[in-house]
């Protein structure tokens, strides 16, 4: 099930955690992407399909933008004429923002569980968890090094395995 890890990188957790709240999220944006396209990779099948993710994901946060349009319209011309609009505006930026937060979490979630399956497959222990990785998603965004140290385990693992060229 597991292929070759000769194009799959190491990245340290920490250096990855920092650099995801020094960019304000973009760095997580392409972790996410980089640790999708490895996995699919390291299972030699499409775990992930990252058209539909990235369509998905744009989709979401465009409309939660386009939502934010009256009041921002309102706080710029100062008329009265957003006003009926605001409320309404706000109530479906919340329900996408809603929708924003699950999306994410199923994403980590599949991606958990993605790195689970590696982890069995090599036979390691303490594979990554869901519960954990839930848990560490809502304490300061931690389950980023903590799914990227188990990634970094599975690609250890299978480069200790290969027989030397």
């Amino acid at each position: 099930m597991i292929s070759d890890s000769a194009a799959i990188r190491q990245y340290s957790p920490t250096k990855t955690y920092l650099l995801v709240w020094l960019t304000l999220g973009v760095y997580w944006v392409y972790w996410l992407l980089r640790t999708m396209e490895d996995l699919n990779s390291l299972s030699n099948k499409r775990v992930f399909n990252l058209s539909k993710i990235v369509t998905v994901g744009v989709g979401i946060y465009a409309a939660i933008i386009l939502s934010m349009a009256p009041f921002i319209g309102h706080l710029i011309t100062g008329k009265p004429d957003f006003l009926p609009y605001v409320v309404p505006s706000f109530v479906i930026g919340y329900c996408l923002m809603i929708a924003w937060l699950v999306f994410v979490i199923r994403i980590h979630m599949s991606i958990c569980r993605a790195i689970r399956s590696c982890e069995e497959s090599a036979g390691l222990p303490n594979p990554a968890t869901a519960r954990a990785t839930l848990l560490l998603f809502f304490l300061y965004f931690a389950a980023v090094p903590y799914l990227q140290r188990h990634l970094n385990r599975v690609v250890t693992s299978i480069s200790s395995n290969l027989p030397a060229a």
